[in-house]
């Protein structure tokens, strides 16, 4: 299938023709393409799904629309002359994601654990609730020295995940890594994780 909007280049042509005729400061701070989103999202769409539709398409933009191309085109340019990239507010996701990051720092910092990241959040609140209600205050010292060997082993926050299981003769501390090169890092050199791990477990 094949689809595209035949607003696009009738619009970046007019774009850049006007760019040329403007003073060098007055589109410093302008990119093109972010003019040709501007410009698009205020212009009805002209979707095709041929070639011959295409070629069809642009001759009656040409015939019908360049007065209010033209026009459009100069709204751009003078709102994004006012409001630079540097000032337009981020993308939605691009937003979602540096609020998600911030409130995984402010997690990490609570519960001390820089192994806490969006992929385990929800599970390693979960799992400090539930310690809480269970071992009463002897929870945050385990959370605290796994915290601890966390920073011991000089990971990065959220290059892996660290957690005790319980077996007969006491508790397993379990490593799982986000990458191959924590993996590796990790297993070139065992004996410097376990002395890392054994300075910080009860005897």
């Amino acid at each position: 299938m094949f689809f595209t909007n035949a607003l696009e280049r009738p619009v970046a042509t007019v774009i850049q023709k006007q760019l040329q005729r403007l003073a060098p400061d007055l589109v410093k701070n302008v990119r093109l393409e972010d003019m040709v989103a501007y410009t698009l999202n205020r212009l009805p769409p002209k979707y095709v799904a041929s070639a011959a539709e295409l070629q069809q398409a642009r001759q009656q933009i040409t015939q019908q629309m360049s007065t209010d191309i033209l026009l459009t085109v100069t709204e751009a340019i003078l709102k994004m002359h006012k409001v630079p990239r540097r000032l337009v507010r981020p993308l939605p996701l691009a937003q979602f994601d540096a609020e998600r990051e911030l409130a995984i720092a402010d997690l990490r910092l609570v519960l001390q654990r820089d192994d806490i990241d969006w992929r385990n959040a929800v599970m390693r609140v979960q799992e400090a609730i539930e310690a809480a209600k269970l071992e009463g205050s002897d929870w945050r010292q385990r959370w605290q020295m796994l915290g601890r060997i966390y920073k011991e082993l000089t990971l990065e926050p959220g290059d892996a995940e660290l957690s005790l299981y319980p077996v007969e003769r006491g508790e397993v501390l379990v490593i799982q890594t986000h990458s191959r090169h924590t993996f590796g890092k990790l297993a070139d050199e065992p004996w410097k994780v376990a002395r890392s791990a054994l300075r910080f477990f009860p005897i």
